[in-house]
């Protein structure tokens, strides 16, 4: 006599029996086309990471550029500050990128005064 650990018992000569339900019958047409389909998965993976690949390197090296770009106007945005005499033209180009290189061409206004409720206080000794 067979006993379990919950205390159940299964005489000698008994089986139990239980009906599975019913398999899939793996034919080679439905193998094949398993097979077609990873065959599929496995090169749609490979285009995906490959152009991710590449998107990469691109955004990077584009990136490069425009951090060079900006520090380059960083450099120009001081020339102004040299003790050197400048024609009027190199003088106009150059407020011109002071003004890009300092934002000032988004007029602020009043608003940060009305968004951060800024207003005019005595100093405190």
């Amino acid at each position: 006599m067979f006993t379990s650990l919950t205390g159940l018992w299964l005489p000698e000569n008994k089986t139990l029996t239980r009906k599975l339900l019913p398999q899939l019958d793996i034919s080679t047409e439905f193998y094949d086309y398993v097979e077609e389909a990873l065959e599929i998965f496995e090169t749609f993976t490979e285009i995906t990471v490959g152009s991710n690949f590449l998107l990469s390197v691109l955004f990077a090296l584009a990136l490069n550029l425009l951090w060079s770009m900006i520090e380059s106007m960083q450099v120009l945005t001081f020339v102004p500050l040299f003790d050197i005499r400048m024609p009027a033209i190199p003088t106009l180009v150059f407020g011109i990128l002071t003004e890009i290189a300092a934002f000032d061409y988004v007029e602020v206004g009043d608003y940060f005064e009305m968004a951060f409720d800024v207003s005019d206080a005595e100093p405190i000794d």
